[in-house]
């Protein structure tokens, strides 16, 4: 299954909170995102990386790295009454309060502030040219590039270490950049999978396919065929992605590229070599990934003899929603721990 991007939460969260605070004036190369505390900039590399930028209104911060879910809608999309951000990133500049500065990038290959497109978790409707660019390998350097590019902005505290904030794809994406990046003191790991999601896709296969069935109609023998016919689909699927991994074509809403690059990524290697403090969340219900096998990243961390925090939410969705909380009331809390274990001072300095 495809991991989600956050779709058009950030307004439904907002409405939880106070309204934020807004940035520093515009440079001359950047402009305000209206009715937003972010600048939009652009990298000077060629093609250049577009980024959101929001700095702290009461002088240079640390950057606070927010890395969105899967598919390909834009960051902040075009609607009839203005520009809405997508990836929670306006919630958590309130949420961080003034501690650090946000920075939100756009996918090589997405249309900046256009409107909204039908599943935009997926590849489904995106460009010729996101299909052919997104794999693990370069957007994680497309990130970094733009990281760079903000450190060097004197509104940011460009001596401070970096923090990472990922949610489903973005975290492993996260990870793959705290295990490159020595300057990356925290990383918060939300809703990912511990190491390899074709193992979870065979799991998540099996699994719905046993809950589809009722038990008191279904016979043990048809159980079996309803598990191997949902395991025969799901490999078959990945065989093809196996035969031409740098293919664009989809396989569950998703080019192959995506799946030979994002879905064989170990984040449980990554973390265990990253230098960063780490925080797991993850929802016990998770419908898109293995929960279980998310405990591979305390795991490795404990064998390579570094901390970990973890918050299970029991019961909890993708998204991390239960049956007993409001939607995103979990998620909302979440980010807020996040941010709180994150102001916590670094017990190593990056200079």
């Amino acid at each position: 299954m495809p991991l989600p991007a956050i779709r058009s939460i950030a307004f439904t969260l907002l409405l939880l909170l106070a309204a934020g605070c807004r940035s520093a004036g515009p440079a001359p190369s950047e402009s305000p995102v209206a009715g937003t505390p972010f600048l939009r900039c652009d990298t000077a590399t060629s093609p250049p990386i577009r980024y959101y930028l929001a700095p702290a209104p009461d002088g240079p911060r640390p950057l606070l790295v927010v890395i969105q879910g899967s598919g390909c809608g834009p960051l902040f999309e075009a609607r009839r009454d203005g520009l809405s951000a997508t990836s929670a990133q306006d919630l958590i500049f309130t949420l961080a309060a003034g501690r650090f500065a946000v920075l939100v990038v756009e996918k090589p290959g997405v249309i900046p502030e256009s409107p909204p497109v039908d599943d935009a978790g997926t590849a489904d409707q995106a460009s010729p040219e996101f299909r052919r660019l997104h794999s693990l390998p370069s957007w994680a350097r497309a990130l970094s590039t733009a990281i760079d590019a903000a450190r060097a902005d004197p509104r940011i505290d460009g001596r401070a270490d970096i923090r990472l904030l990922g949610m489903s794809e973005g975290a492993i994406t996260a990870a793959r950049l705290a295990r490159q990046r020595s300057d990356v003191s925290h990383i918060a790991f939300i809703s990912g999978f511990g190491c390899d999601q074709w193992d979870d896709m065979l799991i998540v296969a099996r699994r719905d396919a046993l809950a589809g069935a009722s038990t008191a109609t279904t016979s043990a023998g048809d159980w079996a065929i309803a598990v191997r016919a949902a395991l025969a689909r799901t490999e078959a699927g990945l065989r093809a992605v196996a035969a031409r991994p740098d293919s664009t074509e989809l396989f569950e809403g998703q080019t192959h590229l995506f799946w030979s690059t994002f879905g064989r990524a170990c984040p449980a290697d990554d973390l265990a070599r990253a230098r960063a403090e780490v925080l797991v969340a993850y929802g016990t219900a998770d419908e898109q990934v293995d929960a279980d096998g998310v405990e591979a990243i305390r795991a490795a961390r404990i064998e390579a003899g570094r901390p970990i925090t973890v918050i299970p939410i029991l019961g909890g969705d993708h998204m991390l929603n239960t049956r007993d909380t409001a939607p995103f009331q979990n998620l909302v809390g979440v980010f807020r721990e996040s941010l709180d274990w994150m102001t916590l001072e670094s017990p190593r300095s990056h200079r």
